[in-house]
């Protein structure tokens, strides 16, 4: 009967705890002040290929994500042989800090920090970064590895001037401004990336991801 009871009490407590984690989770991620109309808004957000291309790609990323990283090595490659380079399609990088602990909040301010100095600047920066991506349980983007990253595998940035973006946290309501975007179109976890406002189901799976793309390149 103890044994019986004692069951009983810890499904109850574990319920509970579910439930509780469940609406403190809905709580962080869904600021009440943000409407999603069906439309993305990437006015300002880094991008790449063709000025003309009507097909738009937002990728919703973590610098500090694991599967961003995949993501970066596997399949955005091939996008940029597919449709970037031939200029078939924009393809933007927006800011969603999960976060992995406050240095993917961090991370994301450096990459609007070099993004002020130039678009170009961003998008090499964006590959070193995932490129010395550290343990996501580590705090390793700190502003003192941003700034070298930049230092040494992106000469063209000015790294003076990164480091005072960086410490002043000039970016932070940009980055809060994007997660919340994100949140507001259903973003759940990175990367989420969304052809003509519409997510794609599974990004890892190219074969499908390019069938998306050709179907809404061909309905232009």
């Amino acid at each position: 009967m103890n044994t019986q009871r004692l069951t009983m009490i810890t499904a109850a407590v574990i319920v509970i705890a579910a439930i509780g984690y469940y609406f403190f989770q809905r709580n962080q991620a869904q600021p009440a002040t943000v409407n999603f109309d069906g439309t993305l808004d990437l006015t300002n957000q880094p991008m790449i290929g063709g000025a003309d291309a009507t097909v738009e790609v937002a990728a919703f990323e973590d610098f500090k994500c694991p599967a961003c990283k995949g993501f970066e090595e596997t399949i955005y490659p091939q996008l940029e042989r597919d449709y970037i380079r031939p200029g078939k399609i924009k393809f933007y990088f927006v800011n969603f800090a999960i976060p992995l602990g406050e240095d993917s909040n961090t991370a994301a301010n450096a990459g609007e920090c070099v993004y002020e100095q130039s678009n170009d600047l961003f998008w090499e920066y964006k590959t070193y970064l995932y490129r010395s991506q550290g343990d996501e349980r580590t705090s390793w983007a700190t502003p003192e590895r941003l700034v070298e990253i930049a230092q040494t595998y992106v000469p063209d940035v000015n790294v003076e001037e990164l480091k005072t973006c960086i410490d002043e946290d000039r970016y932070a309501t940009r980055v809060q401004e994007e997660r919340a975007m994100g949140v507001s179109a259903g973003v759940r976890g990175t990367p989420t990336v969304f052809v003509n406002n519409q997510a794609v189901s599974n990004v890892y799976d190219y074969p499908a991801f390019k069938a998306v793309l050709d179907a809404a390149i061909g309905q232009e």
